[in-house]
């Protein structure tokens, strides 16, 4: 069998943050591609294309001062992609080989000996194509014994390929063994909300695929059909693990969906909108105390082993933000009152007068019973706050905003790094000085101070926000 190789040594490396080409950055004393070349060259690979593109120049007066044997170079003069890339060897290698092997010039630890295999693999089953992947063992032999990465969308972001099955699982270390075979809704909105976003910011339609595509099985397996409301955790075929329902998921779930209306303006995406913040107003509120609750069973009753009867101050905030972002787009003005309502809730019940900044958990109808202090309550208060001036101009959104703002900066974040700690006590000292966790990101930061900015700016620029508006655009809105 003649096997020729082509490597893809075409791309820039922004994440390096050198001018050097990526494909050149000295490895264990020798440039990164050195190691790939030597590595095709112990397969017998004739010829070897080498792809270049960024820093061409320099990359090919490098390695032609080396000698390399059977090396040719081609250039992909407009970085469009791997297929692109790739399609630049076809002049040189139409009907002159068997087989073409494919290789990225940045990964210098493929052995020689796991391609040989991948091409003997190859010749023996007469595939077309035939791709290397990663093979895991795992306690349960039911879900089989392989597993597949892909980085989809060219967001480098390691995606599961569930054989039978389709959808992401909740969690996986960069080893690649699954830790569990669970799907958590709220995770995998993050995954919608993280896709329609890179989309509409690229213009990737495979993102863009994607995102609705799993929007699509979010919504056909988590969505009780019969009582309303997404379920928290499904397992790996889409059955229910634990039917229960958390305000959390269903807003998280709005940013998603929020993402692919943004990303689309298809109106189906604010119908699903409005379903969600007309399901929290009629099946998590406590009219009589004026508040949202946090867990549910199918039949929505609060589940109280597990609130012990407890309200979340960031999660009504939340609530009554996003609410009102979604009611002064539509022009629902129940759903306006409903969100404006929750936030005076929380600034009366869980506002520390003091030293501004919102408490964590309290009773329904009482004051707080935890008065530390979670970042990720704080940035919403951000959110909240900047958008309930924004719609209204009221001085008094404002000052809270301000007092808001100040205690974050003096408080919450570490002057040192920058980043927010994760906890505070209630005299809002440092609780731990932890900047992060496996619930801690810089999601909710970036998210609270983005839509601050925002909605400060466009207020500046045209005054209060009328809600309805037909010629308003959701992108300035978008949660």
């Amino acid at each position: 069998m003649k096997i020729a190789s082509v490597v893809l040594a075409a791309g820039q490396g922004v994440r390096m943050k050198t001018r050097l080409p990526k494909v050149l950055h000295p490895v264990v004393g020798k440039p990164m591609v050195l190691y790939v070349l030597d590595t095709v060259r112990a397969l017998d690979c004739e010829p070897t294309i080498l792809v270049i593109g960024h820093g061409a120049d320099q990359v090919r007066a490098t390695l032609s001062n080396l000698a390399i044997p059977n090396l040719q170079f081609v250039e992909q003069r407009e970085q469009r992609g791997t297929g692109h890339a790739v399609l630049q060897a076809r002049a040189v290698l139409q009907g002159k080989t068997d087989t073409v092997l494919v290789c990225y010039a940045d990964m210098p630890l493929v052995r020689a000996e796991t391609l040989q295999q991948l091409a003997q693999r190859h010749a023996v089953t007469g595939a077309t194509i035939t791709m290397l992947t990663l093979i895991a063992e795992r306690q349960n032999p039911a879900f089989g014994t392989w597993l597949m990465f892909i980085y989809a969308c060219g967001l480098g972001m390691p995606l599961v390929v569930l054989g039978t099955f389709t959808g992401l699982l909740a969690a996986l270390p960069r080893a690649g063994a699954w830790m569990n075979t669970v799907k958590k809704v709220f995770g995998i909105a993050f995954i919608i909300l993280g896709l329609g976003e890179y989309a509409r910011a690229s213009g990737d339609k495979r993102a863009l695929e994607l995102a609705v595509e799993t929007w699509e099985l979010q919504r056909k397996h988590a969505w009780d059909h019969q009582h309303g409301g997404i379920r928290w955790v499904l397992n790996r075929d889409w059955s229910p693990a634990d039917s229960t329902k958390r305000v959390d998921a269903m807003m998280h779930t709005m940013e998603g969906l929020s993402a692919l209306l943004a990303a689309t303006g298809d109106r189906r995406y604010l119908d699903f909108l409005t379903e969600f913040a007309d399901t929290i107003m009629t099946r998590t509120y406590d009219a009589r105390n004026g508040c949202t609750h946090e867990w549910f069973t199918p039949e929505w009753v609060e589940v109280m082993e597990r609130t012990k009867g407890l309200i979340n101050y960031g999660h009504i905030a939340e609530a009554g933000w996003f609410i009102s972002v979604v009611a002064a787009y539509s022009g629902n003005t129940e759903q306006l009152r409903f969100g404006r309502q929750l936030l005076g809730y929380v600034l009366q019940r869980g506002w520390d007068q003091v030293n501004g900044g919102i408490y964590c958990y309290g009773k329904p109808e009482g004051g707080p019973t935890d008065t530390s202090r979670s970042w990720w309550m704080q940035a919403e208060m951000l959110g909240a706050l900047s958008f309930a001036y924004r719609l209204t101009g009221d001085v008094l959104y404002y000052d809270w905003l301000r007092t808001q703002a100040e205690f974050v900066y003096t408080k919450q974040r570490d002057a040192r790094v920058g980043e927010w700690n994760a906890m505070l006590n209630g005299d809002t000292s440092v609780k731990d000085g932890k900047k992060g966790s496996p619930w801690k990101a810089a999601y909710h930061v970036a998210q609270g101070l983005f839509h601050a900015y925002q909605n400060i700016s466009l207020f500046e620029q045209r005054g209060v926000t009328i809600p309805g508006n037909p010629d308003a655009r959701w992108e300035e809105f978008a949660l």
